[in-house]
């Protein structure tokens, strides 16, 4: 079976300016990912898809394949990784008549994988027969449930879902789940190419505690990995 891990990682990050490869505790951040990668045994692949020179070549420093440039039009801020991915699977096709058989879709803002998550997530994903996609997700804080949220409407707010006053406490609402980005995707080739979907129908959760969930997209939030990375150090 041929596993794919594709990094997508493009040099215009507007929130954090140069993020997939500032350093975060002295390593640029696409390292983490590229080392998660490499403590993998079950991926038997894996390329960085980008649109930017340094960061290619410091993907490849950190031993991701860089065999070839994402177009410019794929690398805007609004481009969906769905195309992204397939481009990446179609390239290779056409360098050199490869043809995975699952995709791995990991993003360089996620610098806090276990070892191991990625297999394991993988195993789960190749059990499920059936199954389109996996998808690492934490469960939403009650707080911030449909059921708590509220809309602005007429310059007043209101209930974004309707609720019954009498039963509003943290333990009767559902539970909702995020995609958290630590495993942006797992899918099939055929979930991507033929079904023309990122993640298909049936997708399996990969629910991950909070803690290990952390996605930097903001300034907030690499305040927090470098908090959490200094933690980290000292254990």
């Amino acid at each position: 079976m041929k596993i794919l891990a594709i990094v997508t990682a493009r040099g215009g990050s507007k929130g954090i300016p140069r993020k997939n490869i500032k350093l975060l505790n002295g390593k640029p951040l696409i390292s983490y990912t590229a080392e998660a990668i490499k403590n993998s045994k079950l991926i038997d692949r894996a390329v960085c898809s980008s649109d930017d020179d340094e960061i290619i070549n410091i993907a490849n420093d950190y031993g991701l394949e860089t065999s070839f440039k994402r177009p410019a039009e794929l690398a805007k801020d609004d481009t969906p990784s769905l195309l992204v991915l397939q481009h990446a699977v179609k390239v290779l096709h056409e360098l050199d008549d490869y043809v995975p058989d699952i995709i791995v879709n990991l993003q360089p803002t996620s610098p806090f994988r276990k070892k191991g998550l990625i297999d394991s997530a993988i195993e789960i994903f190749i059990n499920s027969k059936d199954a389109d996609s996996l998808v690492s997700v934490e469960k939403i804080p009650h707080n911030y449930s449909p059921f708590s949220a509220m809309e602005l409407h007429d310059n007043y707010i209101r209930p974004l879902q309707k609720i019954n006053e009498k039963k509003n406490n943290r333990f009767e609402k559902p539970e909702y789940f995020a995609r958290n980005g630590v495993l942006n995707s797992i899918c099939t080739y055929d979930c991507l190419i033929t079904k023309n979907s990122l993640y298909g129908t049936k997708i399996i959760p990969f629910i991950m505690p909070r803690e290990d969930s952390i996605d930097i997209d903001e300034n907030f939030d690499w305040l927090l990995a470098e908090y959490m990375m200094s933690k980290k150090n000292k254990c």
